[in-house]
């Protein structure tokens, strides 16, 4: 296997850090089914998702976080009521429990869920 280093990219009128593109990109992401069966329909460095119960998921990386202070941000389709809002709580450097929750304020399932994760890797 070859190994290729460089410290910037330009493409032909702006130069940019390669530290840009490392620290700025995603590491973890995944779209997946939270309705009936569970199912992750694609996903870059996720290992599985868990259906802790109605409304509440786990996405599980691959490789861990180096510690919980990561970004993330998830949305989802609604399945029913007037609105919702989302949240997450329990965030380590393993995983984040994901929260969907509608307007009348009970959990509700998502057929068409997503996840982001950026921070550094362990």
């Amino acid at each position: 296997m070859s190994t290729l280093e460089v410290s910037n990219l330009n493409d032909g009128t702006t130069t940019v850090a390669t530290t840009f593109v490392t620290n700025g990109s995603a590491k973890v992401w995944v779209n997946f089914t939270g309705t009936g069966t569970v199912n992750i329909e694609d996903s870059l460095n996720t290992s599985s998702i868990t259906d802790n119960s109605t409304g509440r998921y786990e996405a599980n990386p691959t490789n861990n976080f180096a510690n919980a202070n990561y970004c993330l941000t998830h949305d989802g389709i609604l399945n029913g009521g007037n609105g919702w809002h989302i949240s997450y709580h329990d965030k380590t450097s393993a995983n984040v429990e994901l929260l969907y929750i509608n307007t009348l304020g009970s959990y509700t399932d998502c057929s068409d869920a997503s996840v982001v994760y950026f921070g550094d890797l362990a």
